[in-house]
C-alpha cells in the first residue's frame, strides 16, 4: 500500500511540473506573438470587461457583493443607487436605476407625459423615501431575469434592519403583487397583499 501511494505521488508531481512548464511556454509564446504592449492591452481589456459585468462574475454577483446607497427614490417601486452602470446607448452613468421585483405601486404625477398622480402614488413614494433614501441597502436578484425592458435592474431591496422594501410596501397596502412576470417570491407576495386587503390598509381601506 505504501509503495502504491508513493507511485501516485511521483506521477502527481510529474503532472504538476508538466502543467507548470506548459503554462510558462504558453505565456512566452503569447508574449512573443503580441508583444508587451499588446499583452498590457489584453489585461486592461479583461479588467474593463469584468468591471462592466460582461466577463467573470456577472451582474448578479457584482450587485449582490456589497451594499449600495440609495441616491434617490423615483416613485414607490423605482429607486436609484450609487452603482456605476450603462444606459440604453451604452454610455457610462454614475448611478443604477432599480425596479423593485414583484410589486407594482400606483404612479406619481409625470409632468413630461402630462399624467396626474394615481391615488396613493405619492404615499407609496413617500413611504419608500422614508425607509431607504440616503441609506445603505443590499440587493437580491433573480438569475433568470436581471433587467426590465427599460434596462432597470430588477431586485429585492434589503433595508438596514433586514426587512425587504418590496414586502414593506405590500404589507402597508401601498403596492400590489405583480404577477406579470414569474419570480421566486410570487406566492409570498400574493399572501402579503391578501393580508393587507383583509386589514384594509393603504389603498385597500375602502
Amino acid at each position: 500500500m505504501a509503495a502504491r501511494r508513493g507511485g501516485r505521488s511521483k506521477r502527481s508531481r510529474g503532472s504538476r511540473a508538466r502543467k507548470t512548464l506548459t503554462k510558462h511556454l504558453t505565456q512566452r509564446r503569447l508574449l512573443k506573438r503580441v508583444g508587451l504592449p499588446g499583452l498590457v492591452v489584453i489585461v486592461l481589456l479583461v479588467v474593463l470587461l469584468d468591471r462592466a459585468a460582461v466577463y467573470g462574475g456577472g451582474e448578479q454577483q457584482r450587485y449582490e457583493s456589497q451594499g449600495w446607497t440609495v441616491v434617490r427614490v423615483v416613485d414607490g417601486d423605482t429607486i436609484v443607487i450609487d452603482a456605476p452602470d450603462t444606459d440604453e446607448d451604452g454610455d457610462e452613468t454614475e448611478t443604477t436605476r432599480v425596479r423593485l421585483w414583484g410589486v407594482d405601486t400606483p404612479e406619481i404625477a409625470n409632468v413630461r407625459l402630462k399624467k396626474s398622480a394615481e391615488p396613493f402614488g405619492d404615499e407609496a413614494a413617500d413611504f419608500a423615501r422614508k425607509l431607504c433614501e440616503g441609506r445603505a441597502v443590499r440587493l437580491k436578484l433573480e438569475s433568470h431575469d436581471l433587467r426590465d425592458k427599460y434596462r432597470r435592474l430588477l431586485t429585492y431591496v434589503v433595508l438596514p434592519d433586514g426587512s425587504v422594501l418590496n414586502e414593506r410596501l405590500l404589507a402597508a397596502g401601498l403596492a400590489e403583487a405583480d404577477d406579470r412576470f414569474s419570480h421566486s417570491r410570487l406566492q409570498r407576495y400574493e399572501h402579503i397583499e391578501k393580508q393587507a386587503r383583509h386589514d384594509r390598509l393603504g389603498m385597500w381601506a375602502k
